[in-house]
Order: structure tokens, then sequence, then C-alpha cells
């Protein structure tokens, strides 16, 4: 396929183009569930971030730079104890043809396994927690949190079947219940005065119900458990890959906030991470929310090469044509959205936020890869990829946080190893799956290219606004944004949006 027939598959209904009869038809269905259950996922993806982004102002708003970053340090600490979370069974059971009861029980009880052992792990390890923190609060914090573990593990095999059946407006409704309740919690308590715990509470309630949902939304029920050990094994030994890549992806992804920690301390961990907050809840949240549904897509089509193929471009499309505007359009109106949502003394987040707002791009590039290595049973190329990223990320970011000690040129190591690997992830595309990096860019440039001239329109509007208050300009430069990007892609590339319009008014009409 040459790259101007990637772009022309690139549209909704790109997938049929070349196919014919009952495989064009069953292929196409497939593709449209995707879409929809990535649109149904997206509207819950929004409300859940939005109220995400809500708790993180008003802490930010009751809390000091030291209090912000008590929460950051915490929430680290749950992430690395959470990188063995399910040992990659989810993925295991979306990908193993088998719908065997007994064998998900088998899976159920390993994942419950596991989450008792990391409830211990951050038990024993919280009092060690004061040797990285100064504020001795984080002791009690991490002894609390550790009761989550277990909590959240109780609805993996729930959720599994979900997306294995492709209901993704099933698990839509878990999230859109959980982060409601969440909400309601945190904020109502933070501004109670219970501040940091407030938060935690927050997280119990939005947990609970998640999993109280998925069980009664997939009406799934443990049975004997499968004797069959070798079918137990391969379970294990494919999310052995997932949860190894989920290590290093870790120490990738928040290489930046565990480099602050140790080389400035938690004032400006507090700083940076109300600066990344923004992006990792707008940017982060989307990628997995894609990867959530077309995996399980993915994996249904993995036998036929050219069906793949296509789905792939047309998930690389429609996830630009979301993130591109986002991850500009927030660049852009970075310096009115901190003072405002956050206030004066979070002034130092502005650059940061400014510079890590562009990561959405090149994660966008790389992110749908992992999906087509992991549908594809090559999980092991996708460890491999996420090892090479780390081997860059962590030397660089590392060394950058302790030779300047500046948030601003943490941020910029940060987007240049994400540019680093969404390189190495078109190589493993161009090797393996035989689609060029050429392809991949074609498909993404309109979007880029109407978002870019979105972000320069905007930012010419608030120099001519300037002395104007500052939520005028933050009102105005949204509105002209809204404006600016379709009228853009309407312009550049008429036909692939207005197929996606008719998709979207089709699935809430």
């Amino acid at each position: 396929m040459m790259a101007s027939d990637a772009h022309q598959g690139a549209g909704p209904d790109g997938l049929s183009q070349s196919m014919s009869g009952t495989q064009a038809q069953s292929a196409g269905g497939g593709a449209r569930n995707a879409i929809m259950g990535v649109v149904l996922n997206l509207g819950s993806y929004l409300l859940t971030r939005g109220l995400n982004l809500v708790i993180t102002i008003a802490l930010a708003r009751v809390l000091a730079p030291e209090g912000m970053g008590l929460i950051a340090a915490a929430l680290l600490a749950v992430e690395i104890v959470s990188i063995i979370n399910g040992f990659g069974l989810r993925e295991s059971l979306i990908y193993e043809r088998s719908r065997s009861r007994a064998l998900q029980t088998t899976a159920f009880l390993i994942v419950m396994a596991i989450a008792f052992i990391q409830m211990g792990l951050m038990m024993l390890g919280a009092p060690f927690a004061t040797h990285f923190v100064d504020d001795p609060e984080i002791v009690p914090l991490l002894l609390v949190l550790a009761l989550l573990f277990p909590v959240t593990t109780l609805g993996v095999v729930p959720e599994a079947m979900l997306l294995k059946e492709l209901k993704f407006k099933k698990t839509a409704q878990a999230e859109a219940i959980s982060v409601v309740f969440k909400a309601a919690f945190a904020i109502s308590l933070v501004y109670m005065g219970y501040g940091v715990w407030g938060f935690v509470v927050g997280m119990f309630a939005g947990h609970a119900t998640r999993t109280v949902a998925l069980w009664l939304l997939a009406g799934w029920r443990p049975a004997r458990p499968d004797t069959d050990v070798k079918a137990a094994i391969k379970l294990i030994s494919y999310g052995a890959h997932i949860v190894f890549n989920t290590f290093i992806g870790f120490f990738r992804k928040r290489a930046d906030q565990l480099a602050i920690v140790g080389a400035m301390g938690d004032a400006a961990l507090g700083i940076y991470f109300v600066a990344a907050r923004i992006p990792d809840i707008v940017m982060f949240g989307v990628s997995v929310t894609v990867s959530k549904i077309v995996f399980p897509t993915f994996a249904g089509a993995s036998a036929d090469h050219e069906t793949l193929r296509r789905m792939y471009f047309n998930t690389i499309y429609g996830s630009m044509l979301v993130m591109a505007p986002v991850s500009i359009g927030m660049m852009a109106i970075s310096p009115l959205v901190v003072p405002i949502l956050f206030g004066g003394e979070w002034l130092a987040a502005i650059p940061v936020l400014l510079i890590l707002s562009l990561t959405g791009i090149p994660q966008t590039v790389g992110w749908t890869s992992g999906d087509v290595f992991k549908a594809t049973g090559r999980p092991e190329v996708l460890t491999l990829l996420t090892t090479m990223q780390m081997a860059v990320t962590l030397p660089v970011v590392f060394a950058t946080a302790f030779l300047t000690r500046d948030l601003l040129w943490i941020s910029v190591a940060m987007v240049g190893t994400e540019v680093a690997g969404a390189a190495m992830r078109l190589w493993a595309m161009q090797r393996y799956e035989k689609i060029g990096p050429l392809e991949t860019m074609v498909a993404s440039a309109k979007p880029i290219l109407a978002a870019a001239v979105m972000g320069l329109g905007v930012m010419g509007l608030q120099k001519m606004l300037a002395g104007q208050p500052m939520g005028l300009q933050l009102i105005a430069s949204i509105l002209t944004g809204m404006v600016l990007y379709p009228t853009m892609m309407l312009a550049i590339d008429y036909d692939n949006t207005m197929r996606w319009v008719r998709l979207v008014r089709r699935k809430h009409g």
C-alpha cells in the first residue's frame, strides 16, 4: 500500500474500500462497532477526566505545593505497586479464544492473590517512604491506600468479559458512575477541611462503585476453577509480557516525577504534578480509552492482515482528529488556564504545561502500534520497544533533572524522549507489519496541520486581547479554536471529516 492509499483508507468507512461481499460487510461492521465504542467511551472519558480535573483544581486551591507534592508522591507509590496489577490477565483473557468460565475463574483467583500480595508490599514498604518524602504523613496515607488493591482487582475479570464481547457501552457506564461518586466525595470532603484524606476517601468511593458496576453490568460469576495447568500457564505467559511492558512503561512515563523527587523535593514535585496533571488527564487518558476499545477489535481481525492494516489507519486518523486540537489548543491557552483554574501561586506551572501539552502528538503517532502487536500475538515486540524507550528516557530525564534542576528543561526532555519513542514504534511497524512510517505520518498529517493553524489563530487573538480580563481571553480563545479547527478540517479533508461527523450523529441520533 502506498502512502496515498493509506490516507484514503483513513476515514471510518475506509476499511471496506478494498473488500466485497460478506467479507467487507463483516469487516466494515467490526470497524463501525469499534468506532462507535470509541465514541461512547470518549464521551464517558470526557465526563470522567473532566471531574478528575475538577478534583485536582479543588485540591490545588486548598493545598500548597507541598501538599500537592505529598499526593503526587503517594500516587507514585501506588503506581509502582500497581505495575503487577492483574498480571496482564485482563489482556490475556481478551486475546484468548476460549470463553471457558472455568478458565476465567482461574484467572480471577490468580489476580486476587496478586492483589493481596500488592496490599502487603505497600504496607511493608510504607515506613520507608520517609526516606524519599519529608512529610511523615506519607506513611499512614500509604497504609490506607494499600487497601485499594483488592477493591480494584475485583473488577478485572468482569471488565475483561465486557471488552471481549465488545460491550463498550457498559464499560463506559461503569467509568461514569465511578467518577461521579469519586468527585462527590472528594470535592465535598476537601472543602470541608479534610484535605488529602478527603481525596483518599473519594478514591475509595470511586473504585468501589466501579467494581460493583462492572460485576452487575457483566453478569459474570465465578465457576469451578479450571484444572488445566497448561491453559493457566498460557494465560500467565501472555500476561507476563504485559506486566513487564507495564513495569518499564511506568518508569518511562514517570521518569520526570521520579527524577524531580530525587533532585528537587516535594514542593517542585507539587508544581510539576499540577502542570502535568492536565495533559495526563486530557491526553494520556484519550490514548488509554482508545486502546481499551481497539485492542479487542484488532484481536478479532488479527487473522486478516489487510483488515487489521486498515483498522490501524482508521484508529491513527481518528485518534489524531481528537488529539491534535487538544494538544495544540492546550499549549495555546496554557498561560490563561493555570492562573484561572489553580490560582496565582501556581504560575510556575505555566511553562511546564505549555511544553508537556505537545506530548499528545508523538504519543498518538506511536500508541496504536502497541495494540497491533498485542492483537497479533507479539507482545514481546511491544516489550522490546518499551524497553528501548525506557533506556533512552531514564538517563536523559534524570541527567536533565540533576544537571539543570529546572522544571522547564525536564519537560522539554520528556517531549524529546516521546518523539524518540514514536520513531522507534514506527520503525517496528515497518519491520513487523510492513507499514511504513510515511504511511502513518500521512494518515496523521491533516489533523495536525489543521490544529497548527488553529493554535496560531488562538495565540494571535490573545495578543489582540492583551489587557482584557483573563476569563474573557480564555472564553474567546476556546470559541475561536472551536470554529477554526473544524473549518480547517473541512477545507483540507472534507470527505473524511464528514464521514466522522455522520458517524457521531448516527450514534447519538
